[in-house]
């Protein structure tokens, strides 16, 4: 009889379509301190995949852990393998097969040994998945013999040459802030102003409110909302003389007002606020793409618009829209002063328009970045810009010069001490086509709390 202790390899079965899966979850098992067979790498000092597979199930696997998908219910080798550790399991008289779920297999749809089972979901989450996989392991108490699991992933990178010691310059997703006002001006509105109101105001006219009748700006408001509201100019605090305004810290106040102008300066040029979010609406630009000039130098277009169909198993497709939500937020820098930082995210409805519910948004939306590689997201992020700033260098805030806002053009940049070499790293087109077809199930709300819990972390993150 084997003895437990010498059990210590997490086996992965899989069909080569699910190649990518089961690399990445080897590499993240790895770095958890798992021993992992995988074929398709060599860990663990140069250690070896077995020749003997059956063997080395039975005498040293500790568990299997099977990628059932459409591809694997047919291939041979997978089949043998589960079948090998359900036999495997029903001796021993424990789970020895764990089986993922990777691309929403219905029970109808397995054979008779594995219908039973209990599966993890991947085809939802891979970050879910090996959440729900890495608790599963813990439960039985999986061995965790490699001690310097992340120093072994990381040279797996290292020994391929992806990358080698020549430095790399690198860009961030942050515009410098040249030029701010010398003063904030304040002005007081003569007649009530509603929350909504404010908000609403506060599309075209930057402004900070202090209370329902005052509110701090670097801009003389518009001359409709100067009639319409009875605003009047009170006066003004030069920022080179003092640290607060009446009792709020002057550089919250600055942050806040350069914010609001470049959303005030979006919503001037078209695009539409909800729920204080801007996007870009169907039909602002010719055919809902912007021209402009890409990292390569050469002039490109990127789709700020558009629609896809959205596939569930067994039910009708659905069609619906999206459109790219840009959003700056203002920051403080040791080295740069005020930085403006761009996020860019999605906005999705159905085909009427009306935005799509909290749930149903998030697994769309979710798929619809998975294939945004870094490449697709620098060069939204330059589109952006460039609708901004034209073929100019800078970005222009204000007709009138003392009360101009003007920020570079150019994100910052670094260097990076390696390099990635990217002839031997695979390029990721990005589709063209307007309509893509997209195959999964609705989140349920365990697994929806569990991402909502992530993505405050995320946020928390973000916010230190």
């Amino acid at each position: 009889m084997v003895e437990e202790r010498s059990r210590q390899y997490l086996f992965i079965s899989y069909a080569s379509e699910d190649g990518d899966l089961a690399e990445w979850l080897t590499l993240k098992l790895t770095s958890e301190g798992y021993a992992v067979w995988c074929d398709r790498f060599k860990l663990l000092g140069g250690e070896s995949y077995p020749r003997n597979i059956d063997e080395a199930i039975k005498s040293e696997t500790f568990r299997v852990i099977a990628l059932l998908s459409r591809f694997s219910l047919s291939k041979p080798n997978p089949v043998k393998e589960r079948t090998l550790a359900l036999n495997i399991a029903r001796s021993r008289k424990e789970d020895f097969l764990i089986p993922l779920n990777v691309d929403g297999l219905r029970p109808t749809e397995l054979d008779w040994m594995t219908s039973d089972l209990t599966f993890i979901p991947f085809y939802k989450s891979w970050a879910l998945g090996l959440r729900k996989l890495l608790k599963k392991l813990s439960s039985i108490d999986a061995p965790k013999p490699i001690r310097n699991g992340k120093e072994t992933v990381a040279a797996t990178f290292l020994d391929t040459g992806f990358t080698d010691d020549q430095p790399e310059e690198v860009s961030t997703n942050c515009l410098r802030i040249l030029r701010i006002p010398d003063v904030i001006k304040k002005f007081r509105f003569n007649t009530y102003v509603s929350r909504y109101a404010l908000l609403t105001l506060a599309d075209t006219w930057a402004i900070y409110p202090k209370d329902g009748g005052t509110a701090f700006a670097f801009h003389s408001p518009p001359e409709d909302h100067r009639v319409n509201y009875q605003i009047t100019y009170e006066k003004e605090y030069a920022l080179s003389k003092t640290a607060t305004i009446e009792g709020i810290d002057s550089g919250n106040i600055v942050k806040n007002l350069l914010s609001r102008s470049i959303h005030a300066e979006l919503s001037r040029r078209g695009l539409v606020a909800d729920r204080n979010k801007l996007h870009f609406p169907p039909g602002l630009l010719d055919g809902n793409r912007i021209r402009f000039r890409g990292y390569s130098g050469r002039y490109t277009r990127v789709q700020v618009s558009g629609r896809r169909i959205w596939r569930r198993v067994e039910q009708e497709p659905e069609e619906f829209q999206y459109c790219l939500s840009p959003r700056f937020r203002v920051r403080q820098d040791l080295d740069y002063g005020y930085i403006a930082q761009l996020t860019i995210g999605l906005r999705l409805t159905d085909m009427s328009g009306e935005p799509l519910k909290r749930k149903s948004a998030f697994a769309r939306g979710r798929r619809i970045r998975k294939n945004w590689w870094n490449h697709e997201w620098y060069n939204r992020s330059l589109a952006i810009v460039s609708y901004l700033a034209g073929d100019k260098d800078t970005i222009v805030l204000g007709e009138n010069e003392r009360e101009q806002i003007v920020i570079s053009a150019e994100f910052i940049k670094g260097e990076v001490p390696v390099r990635v070499v990217e002839e031997k790293t695979s390029e990721h087109e990005e589709p063209i086509e307007d309509e893509i077809e997209l195959v999964v199930d609705e989140w349920d709300d365990e697994e929806l709390e569990e991402v909502s819990v992530i993505q405050k972390e995320i946020d928390d993150l973000d916010e230190s």
